[in-house]
């Protein structure tokens, strides 16, 4: 499940992709897609997915603990407003 998860972030800017992530960031039963997308978010190129998909991540964050320490993890992206938002968000 992880393998395939990391393959959709690859393809994050695809129609269709992007909301599929969205949709299993939003909801709490697979746990698997959100993790994944939170550790590899860096290696989405489309700037306006990520922008999306930023927010849901650290809203996750907030919501569930156990997500947490995924969501801190946008805190060191190389994506300079991303890392501020997860600063401000997660401090």
């Amino acid at each position: 499940a992880a393998r395939a998860a990391k393959l959709l972030v690859e393809y994050a800017g695809e129609d269709g992709v992007q909301t599929a992530l969205e949709e299993d960031i939003r909801t709490s039963a697979s746990p698997t897609v959100p993790r994944v997308v939170a550790t590899y978010f860096d290696s989405i190129d489309d700037e306006q997915v990520r922008q999306t998909l930023a927010p849901l991540l650290l809203e996750r964050g907030e919501r569930e603990r156990s997500f947490l320490p995924y969501a801190r993890m946008l805190k060191a992206s190389r994506h300079k407003a991303i890392a501020t938002l997860a600063r401000e968000r997660l401090s």
